[in-house]
């Protein structure tokens, strides 16, 4: 009898995490669309060399190899979330994003 109270329990805090964690991801596309995010451009790295790059509304990528340097089409509003590799990125996540 006492395993079932547990497993109830453990269900429902699985459920909450999973209602709070959608609601989020949905709260953020929202805020993406409508422009209200602000620019932001976020590198984590543990060694310097492999990245996870997050980047949002910015008009090009920082001239850091391997990664090509500023043109006019990569001016476009996206939201981005790349690997980077010193010999490669890929991006995982990409959005565009409507005009201000």
């Amino acid at each position: 009898m006492r395993r079932t109270g547990i497993t109830c329990i453990l269900w429902v805090i699985l459920a909450s995490c999973t209602v709070l964690l959608v609601t989020g991801v949905i709260a953020f596309g929202i805020a993406l669309r409508a422009g209200a995010r602000s620019a932001m451009d976020l590198h984590l790295t543990l060694d310097g060399r492999y990245a996870l790059v997050v980047h949002n509304d910015l008009p090009c990528m920082p001239d850091e190899p391997p990664q090509s340097t500023c043109t006019v089409e990569a001016a476009r509003r996206e939201f981005q979330i790349i690997y980077s590799t010193p010999l490669y990125d890929q991006v995982l996540v990409s959005i565009d994003l409507p005009p201000h």
